[in-house]
């Protein structure tokens, strides 16, 4: 499989070469993320049953600079898993057209940023140490007003035992004054016209809200300690629609979820109160703990900048679910490399480019000038 990565790498970095003259740069780039992540989850099996993450994701890649505004990435994503004797518990293929339309926003085709900014109760932010690749079309931003992410990730191709899977999402915000109003939507669709393995299912999500925030210390000198704080509330739906010949059950069901929020010296803290329907309440991502008719949760996490493009972050969460005490721990350390490679090269070549446009343009001139 490596070795038909590598040769997929070379091919796209060398056929763009040869056809782009006015590539700008080529970089080696890693992404590490090294992490123990607890989910102390005991004695509340009809919601949640707890586990334990500990391991390696690293996303060794290239980045080729096609011009300023467009760029093609090419590599892996590899996820190690700690105690598995050093073994790759999945090692996927990373290749990716990003298109910056202006800056803060984006167009994707390949694998896509998984992080979306949807609310766990509609997709947990929990897969990333799961399933933490997906492969679609996006379109995302971020600006002063407004913030996007609209994408789809193809999941599972049909096959004959087995039905095609794929998914759809979006988060809309709109912000100002320190208001902000946003929309939600998650949609999830296994079917397929040419397989035997179940009818077609359908899995909905959508949520909308609205909140605020002020930043005091803009305004206040003695709260020079408080960054951030604010509130917001959103009202979450669900429902499921599964194949004629399944077991599950057809759903409706949602709830009200509010959360308040502050940062102080760069640390994060929040307290959330879910209030739901009851355990039929099912998304297809989701934190499974928005099963529970109710539950609360306080959190804080804090990250220490090492170093430039290193960081070191603590997290804990205490959670009410079920008249129980529950919680989740988190320790990791993310750092990225950023490797020119031959500057030399694309140095002189950017150099040459305006002398052969030049050059073009004036065998087009004279060209012109002769036919006359």
């Amino acid at each position: 499989m490596f070795n038909r990565l590598n040769i997929l790498v070379l091919t796209v970095i060398l056929g763009v070469s040869a056809g782009s003259a006015t590539a700008k740069s080529l970089d080696f780039i890693v992404e590490n993320n090294t992490f123990g992540y607890n989910i102390e989850h005991t004695n509340i099996d009809t919601v949640n049953e707890g586990q334990t993450h500990i391991g390696d994701i690293i996303k060794p890649y290239f980045r080729y600079n096609i011009q300023e505004n467009m760029f093609i990435d090419a590599g892996a994503l590899l996820n190690i898993p700690f105690g598995e004797d050093g073994k790759v518990q999945t090692a996927d293929p990373v290749i990716s057209f990003l298109y910056d339309l202006k800056p803060g926003w984006r167009i994707v085709a390949g694998t896509i940023n998984q992080k979306h900014p949807l609310l766990d109760a509609i997709f947990n932010d929990d897969r990333i140490y799961t399933d933490p690749v997906e492969q679609g079309f996006q379109f995302m931003g971020n600006s002063k007003n407004a913030r996007q992410d609209l994408w789809i990730s193809w999941e599972e191709k049909e096959r004959a035992d087995r039905r095609e899977k794929f998914s759809i999402g979006d988060y809309t915000q709109l912000k100002g004054a320190g208001f902000m109003v946003d929309a939600q939507v998650y949609w999830v669709h296994f079917g397929g016209q040419r397989n035997a393995g179940g009818g077609t299912d359908n899995q909905l999500s959508y949520a909308f809200g609205a909140g605020y925030s002020i930043q005091p210390r803009k305004f206040q000198r003695k709260l020079w300690f408080l960054d951030e704080a604010g509130f917001d509330i959103h009202y979450i739906y669900a429902k499921r629609d599964p194949s004629e010949n399944s077991a599950d059950p057809r759903t409706r069901e949602d709830g009200m979820l509010y959360k308040v929020f502050a940062k102080v010296l760069d640390t994060e803290f929040h307290y959330l109160i879910w209030e739901g329907g009851n355990l039929d309440f099912r998304t297809a991502k989701g934190d499974p703990l928005y099963k529970a008719d109710r539950y609360r949760e306080i959190g804080v996490q804090k990250n220490f900048w090492l170093a430039d493009g290193i960081a070191l972050t603590f997290g804990v969460k205490g959670q009410f679910v079920l008249d129980r005490f529950v919680h989740e721990d988190l320790i990791g350390v993310k750092w990225q490399g950023d490797f020119p490679l031959l500057e030399d090269y694309f140095h002189n070549l950017s150099e040459r480019a305006p002398k052969s446009d030049a050059y073009s343009r004036s065998k087009r001139i004279a060209s012109k000038n002769y036919s006359k």
